[in-house]
């Protein structure tokens, strides 16, 4: 109640946990699909970041040297390059050859949906222990030091990294195509550089989020290049 621009932290944060749970539903689509769930969901983890940033701003002080008025510069042209860069993948995508359904693409989408299977309970559990740790922090002992913007995400994309090798390991068994398992590593590597965005903060963050999503949109136009050929 004591700052109204503050408050809209929390909506965001239950779209947020939202879409954390959506991406398990896009996981056995296809491994770009799910990659371009996960840009989004770093995309609203910046942009909710900017309603915890603006209450912080001294408009009477010198913007260049105060770092809560750069953070907010950081964080709003990082959302514009990062929106675009997403609008850019999306398009990149739709432009992927259709491929035929095969027994072996059969199998590996049910192996996939059994991965989803088994991370929707992990998910819940990563999601309570982390709600646990902040209620704990904040209304009992109140200790509670870690950064609110990466609570509950930074197991959480730790576990998508996890996922996705697990993917790539499956993949082996039904693809030995060399475009396809170089794609699949990239887009690990890009998710791995999303992940140490937790790790830093500042403009860092920021610059590591864009490589990750930069590295990944052109993984997959080397990708597409080579697959129309």
């Amino acid at each position: 109640l004591s700052n109204p621009i503050s408050a809209l932290y929390t909506p965001f944060s239950f779209i947020l946990v939202y879409e954390a749970f959506l991406l398990i539903y896009y996981i056995p689509r296809s491994f770009t699909t799910a990659v371009g769930k996960q840009y989004e969901i770093i995309s609203l983890i910046v942009i909710r970041k900017i309603f915890g940033d603006i209450p912080l701003i001294d408009l009477k002080a010198n913007w260049i040297e105060n770092s809560d008025n750069l953070q907010l510069i950081y964080d709003l042209s990082g959302i514009l390059i990062i929106f675009f860069l997403i609008y850019l993948f999306r398009k990149t995508k739709d432009n992927l050859p259709v491929k035929s359904v095969s027994e072996k693409l059969d199998r590996f989408i049910a192996s996939k949906k059994l991965v989803s299977v088994i991370l929707l309970p992990i998910l819940v559990v990563i999601c309570l222990i982390s709600l646990f740790s902040w209620y704990n922090g904040v209304f009992i002992t109140n200790s509670f030091d870690e950064n609110l913007n990466y609570l509950f995400f930074n197991e959480f994309f730790t576990l998508l990294i996890l996922v996705d090798v697990f993917i790539l390991l499956l993949s082996f068994q039904y693809t030995e195509r060399y475009s396809q398992l170089i794609r699949n590593t990239g887009f690990i590597i890009s998710t791995i550089l999303l992940r140490l965005s937790f790790a830093v903060s500042g403009l860092t963050s920021i610059l590591l989020i864009i490589s990750g999503i930069v590295f990944g949109l052109l993984i997959l136009l080397i990708y597409n290049a080579i697959e129309k050929e």
